[in-house]
C-alpha cells in the first residue's frame, strides 16, 4: 500500500487531500444533507460525501450525484460494490484504484472492511 501511494504521488495521480480523506476517520457527527435525493446514503456516508466534495479532484461530485442518482443507487445496492462500474468520469479509466476507494468510502464503507 505504501509503495503504491508513493508511486501515485510521484506520478501526480494522488494528492495529499485524497490520501488524507481515504485514511481519515469519518466525522463523528456529520451534518446531514438537505437534499432528499441522497437519502439512499446513511448519515455517516452523507458526511463523508460532503468531505470528499471538498477535495479538488472530486469537486462537483455531490452535484453529479444529485443530477442522476440511479447509477449511484445501483452501486450502493450492489452485492459486490468493489467491482461495480462507477459512473463516469468518477470511475472511468483515468480514476485510479485509490480514487475508487475514496468513492467506496462514501457509498459502501463496509466494502473497505472486506
Amino acid at each position: 500500500f505504501c509503495l503504491t501511494v508513493r508511486l501515485l504521488q510521484a506520478d501526480g495521480r494522488l494528492g495529499p487531500d485524497e490520501l488524507k480523506f481515504l485514511l481519515a476517520k469519518p466525522p463523528s457527527r456529520p451534518a446531514a444533507l438537505e437534499e432528499e435525493e441522497l437519502n439512499f446514503l446513511d448519515e455517516e456516508c452523507q458526511g463523508a460525501l460532503q468531505a470528499l466534495d471538498q477535495v479538488a479532484s472530486f469537486e462537483g461530485l455531490k452535484d453529479a450525484m444529485l443530477a442522476d442518482t440511479t447509477p449511484w443507487r445501483q452501486v450502493v445496492a450492489c452485492g459486490n460494490p468493489e467491482t461495480a462500474a462507477l459512473p463516469e468520469p468518477w470511475g472511468g479509466d483515468d480514476a485510479g484504484p485509490l480514487h475508487r476507494l475514496c468513492l467506496l468510502k462514501i457509498l459502501r464503507p463496509d466494502a473497505l472492511e472486506r
